[in-house]
């Protein structure tokens, strides 16, 4: 995974990025898993990635998507 999947072409961290690790890893215990999380290319997405998406301006399926699992890993 690219070192610089967090940021966008200006080299700014994604739009909405601070917001799905809100949800997704409240206490930032898991950075690797955070970055797993948004790299990696997924059925969901359609074989994008959660910071793909997030790149071209499809910030809502990822803060739905990182709700349900956050819920999920909260059962």
């Amino acid at each position: 995974m690219p070192a610089s999947f967090q940021f966008n072409a200006s080299a700014e961290l994604l739009t909405g990025l601070r917001e799905v690790l809100a949800v997704l890893d409240p206490g930032l215990d898991n950075p690797w898993g955070d970055a797993l999380w948004l790299t990696a290319a997924i059925r969901r997405f359609v074989g994008r990635s959660a910071a793909k998406l997030m790149r071209i301006g499809e910030l809502r399926p990822v803060l739905n998507a990182a709700r349900q699992d956050r819920a999920t890993w909260d059962r």
